[in-house]
């Protein structure tokens, strides 16, 4: 029995009808991750698909949300949700990704308040037609109420937008059963992503990532509207507890993984691409959308100057 916390989730939409609207964007976006008692891993691929044609789009607007050094966000669905103030829609669309981190600002705490509060947005900033809104998160949680021996544990966390609205669940990673799930994969991804998923390797950063990519990989192998290309998010439990002392953080983006660092890295086929842009990242109140990475290749995160 694998002693991990594993999770597959892929686009509900990709099997969807565009419902008359030109041109509209949709990442089709295949998300994996691994959850182990001292680092978490969240790997999605790039690709954006034109929902009525599933064409390959710009992959501008598929973004990860990094929150307060210890959790993080990927969705799969609408690249651009709809805010609505006393049941009327705005007409300005907003990123998904920039709506998951008002969100997060506004609500802290990991997986409870904050679950609450996306599944209930969504179900205001998602028509009920577009039922492709799956936000996964991963994270380490330390509330007293789910957590009596205040150990960090590592929660795996879902919202999904659908047909009869919003509803969030979350899994304890420490705790069996090991939390698995899948969303709309066809049962050759399944197939395929197995033996990469127990593959993962609790004492080892390097290899869970690289299997995880490479399960990626597998599936794009076959299947057009998942890309090659793979971002990958790594939070290693030593990170979070240093930075509950109120210590600035980096996030690296090129290099090795390690346990003293954030890493949120684009790997393509020739290795890791240099990256000028980091997740969105929240802290505190404070939002930083499309923060540069440094000439160092990492961002450097200040918890009191952000």
């Amino acid at each position: 029995m694998n002693p991990l916390g594993l999770a597959t989730a892929h686009d509900l939409t990709s099997t969807e009808q565009d419902h008359g609207t030109t041109g509209r964007v949709s990442p089709v976006t295949l998300i994996l991750a691994a959850l182990t008692p001292t680092f978490i891993i969240l790997v999605s691929d790039r690709q954006l698909t034109y929902r009525h044609s599933g064409k390959p789009a710009d992959d501008a607007a598929m973004k990860a949300v990094f929150v307060n050094g210890h959790y993080a966000f990927a969705y799969t669905g609408p690249a651009e949700v709809q805010r609505s103030s006393d049941g009327v829609r705005e007409a300005q669309s907003v990123p998904t990704y920039r709506w998951i981190a008002e969100v997060a600002a506004d609500h802290t705490g990991f997986p409870d308040p904050v679950l609450g509060a996306l599944a209930e947005g969504a179900d205001d900033v998602v028509p009920s037609f577009d039922k492709g809104l799956i936000v996964i998160g991963v994270g380490w949680a330390q509330d007293i109420s789910t957590n009596p021996d205040g150990v960090y544990r590592p929660i795996l966390a879902l919202v999904h937008r659908g047909k009869d609205g919003a509803f969030m669940s979350w899994w304890d990673g420490l705790k069996p059963p090991v939390p698995r799930a899948m969303y709309n994969s066809r049962p050759d991804h399944k197939d395929k992503l197995s033996p990469y998923l127990d593959a993962v390797d609790p004492d080892s950063m390097e290899a869970s990532a690289m299997s995880l990519v490479a399960g990626l990989r597998a599936v794009a192998s076959s299947d057009s509207t998942v890309s090659e290309d793979a971002l990958l998010l790594c939070i290693p439990l030593s990170v979070v507890q240093a930075t509950d002392q109120g210590t600035d953080y980096n996030i690296r983006c090129d290099g090795p993984l390690s346990a003293e660092e954030i890493t949120y890295q684009h790997y393509k086929i020739g290795g890791v691409e240099p990256m000028e842009k980091g997740p969105a990242l929240v802290i505190g109140s404070n939002i930083l959308i499309d923060p540069y990475v440094n000439p160092g290749g990492f961002i450097q995160v200040s918890q009191t100057h952000p």
